[in-house]
Order: C-alpha cells, then sequence, then structure tokens
C-alpha cells in the first residue's frame, strides 16, 4: 500500500455508521489535564453524533470526571436539544454565528440552570455581547489582540483558554498573559536534554524492556530485574490485582506473578510500567494519550493481523509519545533500546518499504490528531468501517482511563 494509491471515496453506509470522534487534551500551564475538547466528524449534525455517542456510550466513559467541552452547532442550539443534553456538566460553545439577542440569551440561561457551562471565542463577531453569561473564554494565542482581550476585556470570572498554543514558547507567554488553560500541540514537544539526568529507575526499565522484548524471555533475570526497583514491584501487584485479572491463588513471589501473567502479557505489563513510572502524574495528558494509542492501536491491529502484530502496535502506541515524556529525542531513546527495526523504522518514519504496521501506525496519529480526511482514506484501505474504529477508540479510551489510575 502506498500513499498515492489511497482513496478517500467509501461506500454508503446509515448515517450513523460514519461518526467518529476524538477528545483532545486542555491543560493547565504547568501542563496537568484539565478537560477535554470533543471533535466530531460525520455526515450528519453535530446533535445527532452527540446524541448517539452519549445514549451509547455515556459522557464518563469519554472525560472520567474530567470537563468536557462541546462545539454546538444551530440545531444543537435550540431549548428542545437543550433539555436532551446529558444530567452531567457540559461546557457547550456557542456557535460563532450566533447573535446575542433577548431569546438567544434566554436560552443561554436554561442550559446554565441545567448545570451547563459556556464558552465563546473571540472569533465570534458578538463575542462581547455574551460575556456575561460565559464561562470559557477561547482566544487565539496568535491573535493581534490576544493580549488586550486576556487582560482588559475579559472579565475576571471568565476562564481563559489559550487556543492553538503549539510551541514551549507560546505555552510561556500563554502563562505569562495570565491564561488559566491551554489547548494545542505544545504537548508533544519534546525538549532535548542529556538523558543520564533522568531521574528514577530509567537504566532498570530499560534493561527490563530490552530483556522481555526478546524471542525467549528469561523469567528468572526478568524477576530480578524487577526486584531491584521497589516501585516496578508495586506496579506489578497492582496491575495483577486490577479489575482486569481474577486470579484465584494468592501471589508468592515476583517470579510467581510474572509466570501468571504469561509472556504476551509480561510485555505489555512492562511497557506500561516503564511509561507510567517516567514521573507523570495520572493528569499528565501525555501519559492518557500514550495509553489510549496503545488500546486502540492494539485493538484495530487485530482486526486485520496476527496477535503477535497486536502487541507490537500496543508497544509502538506507548512509544509513540515517549521522547516528550521522558524529555529525550526519540533517536536517542530508540539507540538505548533493542527494537525490532520495523519498529525503530516506523518511529523514525524511516525506511524505503510500506507494510500495514505502518498504515496502522499513521491511523493511530491521524486520528488521535483529529485528521479525519486521513484517518478515513486509511481506514478504507484497510477495510476498518467507522464503527468498529469509534468503538474501539471508546474501549481504548475507558482502559486508558483506568489504567492511569495506577500511575
Amino acid at each position: 500500500m502506498t500513499l498515492h494509491t489511497i482513496e478517500t471515496e467509501q461506500p454508503q453506509e446509515d448515517s450513523l455508521e460514519r461518526v467518529l470522534l476524538v477528545r483532545q487534551p486542555i491543560c493547565r500551564p504547568d501542563r496537568q489535564l484539565f478537560g477535554f475538547d470533543l471533535l466530531c466528524e460525520g455526515t450528519v449534525s453535530a446533535w445527532e453524533i452527540l446524541a448517539n455517542v452519549f445514549l451509547s456510550v455515556g459522557v464518563k466513559k469519554l472525560a472520567g470526571n474530567r470537563p468536557i467541552f462541546i462545539k454546538m452547532d444551530r440545531k444543537m442550539f435550540t431549548a428542545e436539544h437543550a433539555d436532551c443534553l446529558p444530567n452531567r456538566s457540559l461546557v457547550l460553545e456557542l456557535p460563532a454565528d450566533i447573535e446575542a439577542t433577548s431569546g438567544t440569551m434566554d436560552l443561554c440561561r436554561s442550559i446554565k440552570r441545567l448545570g451547563h457551562s459556556i464558552a465563546v471565542r473571540t472569533e465570534a463577531p458578538d463575542w462581547q455581547n455574551w460575556l456575561a453569561l460565559a464561562d470559557y473564554l477561547r482566544i487565539d494565542i496568535g491573535a493581534p489582540n490576544a493580549e488586550t482581550d486576556v487582560r482588559v476585556r475579559r472579565p475576571t470570572q471568565v476562564k481563559a483558554i489559550a487556543d492553538h498554543v503549539d510551541t514551549n514558547d507560546e505555552l510561556r507567554k500563554a502563562a505569562g498573559l495570565g491564561f488559566q488553560l491551554c489547548s494545542g500541540r505544545f504537548l508533544a514537544l519534546p525538549a532535548p536534554v542529556n538523558s543520564r539526568a533522568l531521574k528514577g529507575s530509567y537504566s532498570v526499565q530499560r534493561c527490563l524492556l530490552t530483556e522481555v522484548l526478546k524471542d525467549s524471555i528469561d523469567l528468572g533475570k526478568v524477576a530480578r530485574l524487577i526486584s531491584q526497583d521497589v516501585a516496578l514491584t508495586l506496579k506489578l501487584l497492582c496491575y495483577l490485582n486490577s479489575a482486569a485479572f481474577a486470579w484465584r491463588s494468592k501471589i508468592k513471589s515476583v517470579q510467581h506473578a510474572i509466570s501468571l501473567l504469561g509472556e504476551d502479557e509480561l510485555r505489555k505489563w512492562t511497557c506500561l510500567a516503564m511509561v507510567t513510572s517516567t514521573g507523570q502524574s495520572r493528569n499528565s495528558p501525555l501519559l492518557v494519550k500514550c495509553l489510549v494509542r496503545a488500546r486502540f492501536g492494539e485493538l484495530i491491529t487485530a482486526k486485520v493481523e496476527s496477535a503477535r502484530s497486536s502487541s507490537m502496535m500496543f508497544l509502538l502506541g506507548l512509544l509513540s509519545m515517549l521522547d516528550a515524556i521522558l524529555q529525550v529525542p526519540m533517536e536517542e531513546l530508540l539507540n538505548d533500546l533493542n527494537l525490532d527495526d520495523r519498529i525503530r523504522d516506523t518511529l523514525m518514519k524511516t525506511g524505503k518499504t510500506d507494510s500495514t504496521i505502518r498504515w496502522l501506525y499513521a491511523l493511530i496519529e491521524t486520528y488521535d490528531e483529529g485528521d479525519w480526511v486521513r484517518s478515513m482514506a486509511i481506514m478504507a484501505n484497510l477495510g476498518l468501517n467507522h464503527r468498529f474504529v469509534l468503538g474501539a477508540y471508546i474501549e481504548a479510551v475507558e482502559w486508558a482511563e483506568q489504567i492511569s489510575q495506577l500511575a
């Protein structure tokens, strides 16, 4: 499969079969996770997409207890639809073309009485007239009037969100201007530092990962490595006692624990342990993103490839943002790990041959970024339908929220 062979046309399906969604993190300036933007794609209105998702999935599975931000369209901004919103606090962004009339402002007050919050963007022509009812003001960090809007025009009770924060310099600018929240691509940027300055048991984790990636695993050596690190040992026990397992026998030793897991689950747990032992809190958006990518990749790969390839894609998903988590350039990180050439080439985007693994990885990345055109083109070529991919993504989100609590 090559890029120029990808076709964007797909067979006609039922409209709700063509729904996709992804959540994008909204963070505080210290990079701690606050909530999520919910981005939707489909051939029907935003309201029909969200109503379908809320009814079949539930908002809690998508965001846990964090705020979820939803961009309304005109069809959604009616009294009838407002009454049908889920019984949970949402942040609803007003349509840019809605004028602040007495009728629309009354509807906005009704939405707030239901427990929801209101967000407006400064790109909307009528945005200043909505400030009396707004809870959040979204401002493009690159806009000419960004400083005036956040410092002068914004009422103090309205939280300011800096959008399109794509660099560390823009993140520092947002914090300096007084923005309480930020969204953008700054999270995925690694800062090149000396890996020898990393704290914790990175060397033990690296040796452990190298050992479990071998075709034949020496369980005794693995047990000795884990036993050298108290935090790793505790994580192993917590993982085995999670809802994913229901062991009848009590765990007698580290070696007993890893023998219960089996080789495939041991490889998965080692990858998880490495990511969740990097000093990231459970509110780290990077940590949660890695977990979602890993599980999402595993699920979609199982549909088109072998179980072994699913394990490989799980590892690729976890490692995909490890450079940003550890603040080590990806090339330097990979040099420390004894990885399969396909994994190394995929992460470094090198190599001359195309493969299904590479296209599956591209789907993980493009879907996570909300690049719907490329995502749907790759899905079509891989034979993956919308309902399956959406279900896999939601399952991955739910799993990631559970696992992140073990961090």
